[in-house]
């Protein structure tokens, strides 16, 4: 069961993560404790700086090759193609090892609540990312042209 207290925001695994300190200036340092005291179990979270996001343009050959070949695979249904979204994937890591530019196909419904308790994929999108991964894997190399 979630339930909200003063000076908490959210409760994890049974652990209260309190949204404010005793130097937050909007509770003072004596609600803070009492927030505090008030559950046996809590903990706090520092957030360190993250790691840089990562854009690829979609005008690049290797993006206009991918977006051809979903795009068939998909029977010529318009698709959303984007630099960028949102998330924390460490793509990063792969676009500096491999030196290369790093590109994403997700297959997920728009409302499947990623992450929390309910997460879903509908079968649809499981079975459409099946076909676009199969044609990616057999058309993608005839439908990026060569370097040179």
């Amino acid at each position: 069961m979630l339930a909200k207290c003063f000076g908490c925001n959210q409760i994890f695994c049974g652990y209260n993560l309190p949204s404010a300190t005793a130097t937050d200036p909007r509770i003072g340092p004596d609600k803070a404790a009492a927030a505090r005291l008030a559950h046996a179990r809590i903990v706090r979270a520092d957030w360190g700086a993250g790691y840089p996001g990562v854009r690829t343009s979609m005008d690049l050959p290797f993006s206009r090759a991918v977006a051809r070949v979903v795009g068939e695979a998909m029977g010529g249904a318009p698709l959303v193609l984007l630099p960028n979204i949102g998330g924390s994937l460490p793509l990063y890591a792969l676009q500096e090892v491999l030196g290369a530019p790093v590109i994403i196909v997700p297959i997920v419904n728009h409302d499947n609540n990623q992450h929390a308790a309910n997460e879903n994929l509908r079968l649809r999108n499981l079975w459409d990312g099946i076909d676009v991964f199969a044609t990616l894997f057999a058309e993608l190399g005839g439908a990026w042209p060569a370097p040179g």
